[in-house]
This record gives structure tokens, sequence and C-alpha cells, in this order.
């Protein structure tokens, strides 16, 4: 498949994401207020450092996955979940509430930054998307990401986010600092089952996680208990 082909056909997706996430309220309301997520730093999430703020925000995030629910539905998301045309295969899903939560706690005590980082840093991935795409290699992706976001004026940002045996190009879209950001992955066959392994270690290391706490302990009282 021709590079110009799959770069029209990647427009089309991408263009047919931004016009889902413009029908999603991508804000969080906490405190009756919304706010600047490039601003508020992850370690504000912690009973520690402020209670009201700690539970404020899942409550925030609880009501987010349920505005995506709404929107992204199976017909909304036919444009682009689930496409194989062309050789290129798009699937997407929600975070789950125990996978935010865990990545909340490993951002305030196991990196090293203990927290001091932006919301948006963190919570990037709300919703993701991959596509898959039959091309020989990630120079080849991140250059036609990178000439469409200029021409197509989608002002998203775009990183080779290979690490070990992960390998794949991210594309980050938002409307503003106060919006949180949607994740799109780019794959390439022949990476799907190393990285697919790669998501695998990285699960396994979550439940392992997750195994220490109980559920109604953890989420009693920010998701009703919904996974």
């Amino acid at each position: 498949m021709k590079l110009d082909k799959i770069q029209e056909t990647i427009e089309e997706l991408v263009d047919n994401i931004i016009s889902l996430y413009k029908l999603v309220d991508n804000t969080l309301v906490i405190a009756n207020k919304a706010i600047n997520l490039n601003k508020v730093e992850v370690k504000m999430v912690s009973l520690d450092y402020d209670v009201d703020f700690y539970f404020s925000f899942f409550d925030s995030i609880a009501k987010y996955r349920e505005r995506l629910k709404q929107v992204l539905t199976e017909d909304t998301l036919s444009i682009v979940n689930g496409v194989k045309n062309n050789n290129i295969f798009v699937e997407s899903r929600i975070k789950n509430i125990n996978s935010i939560f865990s990545k909340i706690y490993q951002y305030n005590l196991i990196k090293s930054e203990h927290g001091a980082v932006p919301l948006n840093k963190c919570l990037n991935d709300l919703f993701g998307i991959r596509i898959e795409i039959p091309v020989s290699n990630l120079k080849n992706v991140k250059r036609i990401l990178e000439q469409s976001n200029m021409a197509k004026k989608w002002n998203a940002k775009i990183t080779n986010a290979s690490k070990k045996e992960y390998n794949a190009i991210h594309m980050y879209i938002k409307d503003s600092n106060y919006t949180l950001r949607w994740e799109i992955q780019f794959w390439l066959r022949k990476h799907d089952r190393g990285n697919r392994d790669s998501h695998a270690k990285y699960k396994q290391s979550y439940t392992n996680w997750e195994s220490q706490y109980g559920k109604s302990e953890l989420f009693e009282v920010v998701d009703n208990g919904e996974l």
C-alpha cells in the first residue's frame, strides 16, 4: 500500500476522531469550577494533600467516563472503531477506573516527580484509539503524522513513545488546557504481538498492585464500584 494512500486514510480517521472529541465535554469540574489541567498537579489528588479535592476529583472522573459512554456509542464509533479497510485496523477503549486510580498512585508515590506534574500529563489516555497500519518503519509514520498535523492544522502533539519492547507513535489531541486529552496510538503490523505482550506485562503489574487492596476500599465512594 502506497504511503500517500495511507496518509489519506490516516487523515480521514483523525479528522473523524477529532469530530467525536468535539462532541464530548472533556472538562473536569471540581468545586463547581473547570480546572486548568496544565496548572493543577497530580499531587493534589491525595487524601494527605486535600481530602475534598480528592473525592471531588474522582467524582468528576466518574462523570467524565459516563459522558464518554453516552457519546461514544457503537453507532458513533462506527466512523473509526473496528474499521478494516486498506489493511488498517482500528480499536478503542475507555480507561478503567481502577487503572486511573493506579496511575494517579504511581505518579504520586512511585515516579521520581512525586506528583509534581500536570494532570494533563498523567491523564492523557482516558480515552484511547489504536490504529495499526502496514508501514515498514515508525519514522515514516511520524513523518506522515507531522506533515498531516501541519497541513490539517490539528494542533496535535506527536511523540515517539517506543520503550523497551513497546514500539509506537502517539498523538494527543485537546482543545485547551481545560480539556482532557485523547490518545491515538499508531502501531506497525509487525509490532502487534510485542506491543500486546508489553501491555499485558503492564496490566499484570497493575493487577498485582490492585490485589493488595479491597475493591470497595478503593472505589466505594468514587465510582459506585463500577469497573
